[in-house]
């Protein structure tokens, strides 16, 4: 479900793309002048040497990876062979696998562990992850129930690890609502959030993941809340916001400010997330159906050009363009747009060229 279908008046649910990390800092910076610009066209011969240099690096360093990782599993394996019961060799070939996206033999390995020790709470969190990246979110959510029930039995114990596990904890119930909400049951998804949230409330990602569950519901107002406490977390940790690692969030909001039809505030927004994430055809879609309802025809157009640019087969920016051109009196420039549509495969479209194209 996309923002224009939520616009449109099918608002049954939105996409879950989406998920906040904010570990890396870009400063969202302003376009220079022409003359500026226009300087800098014939970079110097250093500069292009140097990004030789950079990209060869980056070849070294790929390839280095490829034959740490090579030995690393080669080690692994001989230790397991040296001991079968080797609980730590297997983890750490999970891991590796997990890392090189071989999911199934990742879950093999931290299956192979579980059987030998079974009160190890990130195997099953860790075998979680794997099951999910194999679109297995039942068997994930079950993983992640069993890690967080060897969480609560440690916690109440109360040794000297609980501290460590209660950390721990929150990451279990924000994977598990994923998972849930993956599956559509974000009703369930909104209660885990809700736990890892009141386990670490300065857990951020949290926050976006349950707006998202929330707009979902068609809780726009909710979703909002829960938007806004992304920033005021960030803020209050770097105080500034910072593009890299903010993909999804101002898209996000944008969505839910257009369903309850603040148009303007939602332009704003899309217009955030262009410099966050500048090859987006939805963010594009969405701010030309913003666009459109404040009249703006031209900007729509310009917008739902954009996405078509960034993405020939999108049906729909080819359906929204035809709409807004019919609706200005274009009606042959219109009928062109619906019919790529369709072909693209759009229901609607296709039964706007059978009413008004003929």
């Amino acid at each position: 479900m996309f923002l224009w279908q939520v616009l449109m008046g099918n608002r049954k649910g939105l996409p879950l793309r989406h998920e906040l990390m904010y570990n890396r800092r870009v400063h969202i910076t302003n376009l220079k002048d022409n003359e500026t610009q226009n300087n800098h066209t014939q970079p110097p011969m250093k500069h292009i040497l140097l990004l030789c240099a950079l990209l060869i690096a980056c070849q070294a360093v790929s390839v280095g990876q490829w034959v740490e990782d090579s030995s690393s599993f080669k080690s692994f394996t001989k230790a397991i062979e040296r001991n079968p019961k080797n609980v730590r060799a297997y983890c750490s070939r999970a891991a590796l696998r997990y890392r090189q996206k071989d999911y199934k033999g990742a879950i093999d390995d931290y299956t192979k562990g579980i059987e030998i020790n079974d009160n190890r709470e990130d195997m099953y969190y860790n075998r979680g992850k794997a099951k999910a990246a194999l679109l297995d979110y039942q068997g994930a959510i079950e993983d992640y129930t069993k890690a967080i029930e060897v969480i609560a039995s440690i916690i109440v114990n109360k040794d000297s690890t609980t501290e460590y596990y209660q950390s721990y904890e929150p990451n279990c119930y924000n994977a598990r609502g994923q998972a849930k909400a993956a599956l559509t049951d974000y009703k369930g998804a909104i209660l885990d959030y809700t736990k890892a949230i009141e386990a670490d409330s300065e857990f951020t990602r949290v926050y976006l993941n349950r707006g998202m569950a929330k707009a979902a519901l068609n809780n726009h107002e909710g979703a909002i809340q829960d938007y806004n406490k992304v920033l005021d977390t960030v803020l209050a940790h770097k105080g500034q916001i910072c593009s890299d690692g903010m993909e999804g969030f101002f898209y996000q909001r944008g969505i839910s400010k257009a369903a309850l039809e603040d148009y303007a505030g939602a332009i704003k927004d899309f217009t955030y997330e262009m410099e966050v994430d500048p090859d987006n055809p939805d963010v594009f879609t969405g701010r030309g159906l913003s666009k459109d309802k404040l009249l703006d025809y031209q900007g729509a157009i310009a917008d739902f050009t954009q996405a078509i640019e960034l993405d020939p087969k999108n049906a729909a920016a080819y359906y929204y363009r035809g709409n807004t051109k019919a609706g200005i009196k274009f009606i042959k420039s219109g009928c062109s747009d619906w019919s790529k549509a369709a072909e693209l495969g759009h229901r609607k479209a296709l039964d706007s060229v059978q009413r008004y194209c003929k």
